[in-house]
């Protein structure tokens, strides 16, 4: 055989390898997404290499097309970041992309965690199981503390008879201020 013939025998052969090779480094830049709290320089790094990847196996990509995925690969706190980058029409290669990239997450500020509080209206949540328990004849007897409290005793109304302190009259507070009463 010659040499032709030996090279079109092998890419036969090893076109199946590289086509799940090129499937696989599709799929890596596709889920590849930089995480909040992660290095950019890191991520950019592993991107360039998938492109590069690809390169070596014969279906490169453009530098606008690699620049795009890479800018849609990042985390939202870059979001002013690619607004400025489209908006001045800048014409970068990945390396100085990858330098602008680092700059600018040093003034990108890491949001604290939003806390939210939760209000309950009403008496709130019982402790199952916060008495004490007391042993008689083999069976377990739970005494809960609010049956050792003494029941609470409404407040009486403010005395409908009786002299005002301040007008020195009485009945005054049933005349003047009827809404105390209700």
């Amino acid at each position: 055989m010659d040499a032709y013939n030996i090279i079109s025998q092998l890419k036969t052969m090893f076109r199946l390898q590289a086509r799940v090779e090129r499937y696989e480094t599709l799929k890596a830049i596709h889920e590849c997404e930089l995480e909040a709290g992660k290095q950019v320089g890191e991520h950019v790094f592993k991107m360039i290499g998938h492109f590069a990847n690809m390169e070596r196996l014969g279906f490169p990509c453009s530098q606008e097309l690699a620049i795009d995925i890479i800018l849609h690969s990042l985390h939202g706190g870059f979001k002013t970041f690619r607004l400025n980058f489209h908006m001045n029409g800048v014409e970068k290669s990945l390396a100085e992309l990858h330098g602008m990239l680092i700059t600018a997450k040093q003034n990108i500020q890491v949001e604290p965690k939003k806390e939210v509080l939760m209000v309950q209206k009403g008496k709130g949540f019982k402790k199952a199981g916060t008495g004490k328990k007391k042993q008689q004849k083999g069976k377990q007897v739970v005494l809960s503390k609010a049956s050792n409290k003494p029941k609470a005793v409404a407040k009486p109304k403010v005395a409908v008879n009786n002299k005002c302190f301040y007008w020195d009259k009485i009945g005054h507070w049933k005349r003047n201020f009827p809404q105390v009463l209700e």
